[in-house]
């Protein structure tokens, strides 16, 4: 069975987009449907279309429902987090599962990353002649499933990203998600051009899933293009995805704390704001562990952001050294010497080959030639791919910042 889903550009049904495919100059671009026809003959399946009314109105109603529940699920972890915590370490697996299961509304995911386990069970022709995939929720929400959430801290980092940042904080990674849906085209989203949803960085509840014309505002298409905010399609399925989990969030923490009224889960005279508590680890992992354990748990917490000021302490740190090891070869004859020893150390010549013989450069009567290959070689290291060793060498120094995929400029 073939399981290559993603575009062929070799593939029979790859003319339609070479030089010889459909003429543009009929295709109303305004129009969905026109704008379809460029994919008849592709092999790729056909979006279903709505007109920016349409896409509005559904939009508006998901972001309304996202936010009101946003609000209460906020309103409920601020004061009683602790609680929560408390009352789910406590409970077995078997009990994790029946608050879950019947939260979520439909059949949950039973092992993690649902959507690799989708993809394995049913083939695109499947999909085709089911008209649509079985697995949906497997692979808008992957990181919902029995496995995951049934473990002690998950849906407690959950709760605590979800209920204490914004919505548009996680529409990056809510979108990600859906990464193996749509390559293989179990996930198609609706088609509208030349609109612009807004989703990242919006902090006003009204404008979280508005529509912006790129006729309107002549930015909306550079901020579309360039990953800034999203297509409406794109957009109509992270704010389906953020609408549900929001719901289930709110309605686990009301089984949680069953023993209160819902009318009294966010009154203030009994259940004043809490002090956010710190959820404790259950064993202290480091090294390789600690990795594993990260990349588990990167989906139910707050996404990280780049620290471009990090990022440049770094380049200008790097930049110094670099300057302080080409001044101290100009200025410290010592620290040339140093170096060329060095080089000369580590140089391949050095090693035997498989007869125990030794390189031919080593003998008295070319030894200028291997200076000039050391020479070469750290002149060409220290202002191109820069370390002041060969990137196969094992000597510690503050300057080595070669990486081990890096190609050698010395010569065999």
């Amino acid at each position: 069975m073939d399981r290559r889903f993603q575009f062929d550009p070799f593939s029979a049904g790859a003319f339609a987009f070479d030089g010889g495919g459909p003429d543009f100059s009929g295709i109303d671009f305004n129009d969905p449907a026109s704008f379809t026809q460029i994919l008849q003959g592709s092999g790729l399946p056909n979006p279903k279309t709505c007109n920016s009314e349409e896409a509005r109105e559904l939009a508006q109603t998901r972001s309304k429902s996202i936010t009101e529940n946003y609000h209460m699920l906020y309103d409920i972890v601020s004061r009683h987090e602790a609680t929560i915590q408390r009352r789910w370490a406590k409970k077995t697996s078997k009990q994790r599962l029946a608050i879950i299961v019947p939260a979520w509304g439909s059949k949950m995911a039973a092992v993690h990353r649902p959507d690799f386990d989708a993809f394995k069970k049913e083939s695109q022709q499947q999909r085709v002649a089911n008209s649509g995939t079985r697995y949906r929720d497997s692979f808008l929400w992957p990181y919902i499933n029995q496995e995951d959430l049934s473990k002690a801290k998950t849906l407690l980092l959950l709760l605590n990203a979800r209920a204490r940042h914004p919505p548009s904080a996680f529409a990056g990674v809510d979108g990600e998600a859906m990464h193996v849906g749509h390559v293989c085209q179990a996930i198609v989203p609706i088609f509208l051009n030349q609109w612009t949803m807004m989703l990242n960085g919006i902090t006003k509840d009204e404008d979280y899933g508005r529509l912006v014309s790129w006729d309107e505002d002549e930015d909306a298409a550079i901020w579309c293009l360039g990953r800034k905010q999203y297509m409406p399609g794109e957009g109509l399925l992270i704010l389906e995805a953020q609408q549900r989990l929001m719901a289930f969030l709110v309605e686990c923490c009301r089984q949680i704390l069953h023993d209160i009224l819902k009318e009294e889960l966010v009154n203030d005279a009994k259940f004043p704001i809490m002090a956010e508590p710190t959820l404790k680890s259950e064993v202290e992992v480091n090294g390789f562990e600690s990795l594993a354990v990260m990349a588990a748990e990167a989906p139910y917490r707050l996404p990280t952001k780049v620290d471009l000021e990090r990022i440049e302490s770094l380049l200008a740190a790097r930049l110094s050294a670099i300057e302080d090891h080409l001044w101290a070869l100009r200025e410290d004859p010592g620290y040339l010497i140093d170096t060329l020893a060095d080089h000369r150390e580590h140089r391949q010549e050095q090693v035997l080959d498989s007869k125990g013989m030794k390189h031919p450069v080593l003998g008295k009567h070319y030894a200028d030639t291997l200076w000039i290959r050391c020479i070469s070689g750290m002149l060409t290291r220290s202002f191109t791919n820069w370390s002041p060793y060969p990137s196969f060498t094992n000597k510690p120094s503050s300057f080595a910042l070669s990486t081990p995929n890096m190609v050698s400029p010395y010569p065999r």
